[in-house]
């Protein structure tokens, strides 16, 4: 994440939680990026989620990978998430544009 700009408050306040439902959680994760002083470079908070509400190690997070017929019966080859912002009150008022970024893998490797 070297060299990428992170000034947002949407960003550094982890405004934005994400839920993984096919996992059942029940709390939200605030995801974002933090600046670490030492590095002199934003390191990110993420949270990672797998199909059929994994529970394995962030290598192991994955969907199938097989032809979707377009249901939500093979838990395997689908993850719904939840994503929310929760603005604080002691936010400044003004518009603020922003991306959520979605890496996943499929498949056996």
């Amino acid at each position: 994440m070297s060299g990428v700009p992170f000034s947002s408050e949407v960003v550094e306040g982890q405004w934005t939680e994400i839920q993984n439902v096919s996992a059942e959680e029940d709390d939200f994760t605030p995801i974002g990026a933090t600046y670490d002083p030492i590095l002199s470079d934003y390191q990110e908070i993420s949270h990672f989620v797998g199909a059929n509400g994994s529970t394995l190690t962030p290598n192991e997070y994955k969907i199938s990978g097989a032809i979707n017929d377009g249901t939500d019966i093979n838990t395997d080859n689908f993850v719904e998430l939840d994503l929310r912002v929760n603005v604080p009150s002691s936010s400044h008022a003004g518009k603020y544009n922003y991306k959520i970024r979605a890496r996943y893998s499929f498949g056996s490797e």
